[in-house]
């Protein structure tokens, strides 16, 4: 089986800044939590997900 390799998706300094801050503080964010972080950053919910 072979799958299309994801690309890297690089940072911007500010959604960096965003993610570290809220991370620090939540390490489990729950749906509600994505969608939030991804309207304030920009990023789609699956590239928020680690």
């Amino acid at each position: 089986t072979s799958r299309t390799k994801r690309m890297r998706t690089s940072f911007k300094h500010h959604q960096l800044r965003t993610m570290k801050s809220y991370f620090a503080i939540n390490h489990n964010p729950d749906a509600k939590d994505l969608k939030q972080l991804s309207q304030k950053t920009g990023l789609p919910k699956r590239v928020l997900q680690v």
